[in-house]
């Protein structure tokens, strides 16, 4: 169980965030804030995928989805995004989270839009939530070598199928679609989970 403490502290550092937050981050199952999108893709994460597993967190925003990882049993957690303040809350909420609860988490600022960084470690489950069409709908969880599954959220316009995006080693499955954004009810995201065959 997570100390009080601990929580304060990050909704501390969340409530002083210098930018609109677009996600929510939970610790223990409870909300600490109130971002634009909701936690509801989570439910169609298999666990299996997460526990004893390093997670890459591709498009990480402020980490939500990168701690929510660390705290169900993810070895290892990178979060990588472009955004400099983003990175820098995710680095404070690291900070804190790592005291509390040692855990190998890191974020890290690139642009994916020229792909991965060189020299990343293995990972064995990617997720790419919300970024693809950042990104314009480049596939690059396939850059991940030794990555066994990946999630992969498109935005409403998103061209992805099943069919597209079982190639190259992958086969794919549409397993939900995600509500878009708290502020624009009614429009939803595909989420995909891709397991390299």
């Amino acid at each position: 169980m997570t100390t009080p403490a601990l929580a304060t502290q990050l909704r501390r550092i969340l409530k002083k965030a210098p930018i609109s937050l677009y996600q929510t981050h939970t610790l223990d199952g409870h909300e600490l804030n109130v971002g634009i999108r909701g936690v509801e893709r989570r439910a169609l994460v298999d666990l299996a995928d997460v526990r004893g597993r390093r997670v890459l967190d591709l498009g990480c925003a402020t980490g939500a989805e990168s701690l929510w990882a660390a705290e169900m049993g993810a070895t290892h957690v990178l979060g990588i995004d472009v955004g400099v303040d983003q990175i820098e809350v995710f680095q404070w909420l690291r900070l804190a989270w790592c005291a509390k609860k040692p855990t190998n988490v890191e974020c890290l600022r690139w642009d994916l839009r020229f792909g991965l960084p060189p020299d990343l470690v293995e990972f064995d489950t990617v997720f790419a939530f919300a970024i693809a069409q950042h990104i314009g709908y480049l596939e690059v969880w396939q850059q991940v070598s030794a990555a066994r599954v990946a999630y992969v959220e498109g935005g409403t316009d998103c061209p992805f199928t099943e069919a597209s995006l079982s190639t190259n080693g992958w086969t794919a499955t549409l397993i939900g679609r995600t509500p878009c954004n708290r502020a624009r009810p009614g429009l939803e995201r595909p989420l995909f989970r891709l397991v390299r065959l």
